[in-house]
């Protein structure tokens, strides 16, 4: 999926929290915090389960784009330079597969869909790139791993994400209050 996204049915971050941590449960990866998402797209998802076909495209024949996913969810086109730095375990490209992996799960087969025009606004969880966006995020980087100490660069380093998204999760755990300061014990 590509352009400036689709409108699709509403589902919420805590919904989506949900989906990613069956996924990590169902390939026995819960207690990981570095995701493996070349291995589990490649090896898993296309090769054992045939969910889809991967094509790996290149540089030249997906000017503008990194990745894209059919929107009936049989074929994964993958630029091959983001292919290659996402094996190489590259922050940005690994995120880029897994906001792929979100639009494999949550918006193919039977999910009605309507594209936006450009400018077009709909609200964050009834928006096909923010939804896949937020699932690459909860994939990566569960906020179970998580702790009030945490910093840019050990999320990053952890989780193998891009600094930007690392800070991004961060500022959205901590507005949502999930990382709260360790409480101290009373001195009575």
């Amino acid at each position: 999926m590509s352009g400036s996204g689709y409108c699709v049915p509403s589902m919420s971050w805590a919904q989506i929290d949900d989906m990613t941590e069956n996924l990590r449960r169902k390939y026995d990866l819960l207690s990981t915090a570095y995701f493996p998402v070349v291995e589990v797209l490649e090896m898993i998802m296309s090769s054992q389960y045939r969910l889809f076909d991967i094509e790996i495209v290149s540089e030249n024949k997906m000017r503008g784009e990194y990745a894209t996913t059919t929107q009936d969810g049989r074929l994964l086109k993958i630029r091959e330079d983001v292919y290659h730095k996402a094996y190489n375990g590259e922050g940005r490209a690994r995120f880029t597969l897994a906001h792929e992996m979100g639009h494999l799960t949550l918006h193919c087969c039977g999910v009605e869909v309507f594209a936006l025009s450009s400018g077009e606004h709909v609200p964050p969880y009834r928006h096909s790139e923010k939804q896949a966006d937020y699932f690459a995020a909860s994939l990566l980087m569960p906020k179970k791993f998580f702790s009030f100490e945490d910093n840019t660069s050990t999320v990053q380093h952890r989780h193998g994400v891009s600094a930007e998204a690392a800070r991004i999760r961060l500022a959205y755990l901590r507005s949502k209050g999930f990382l709260k300061p360790p409480s101290r014990g009373s001195l009575i």
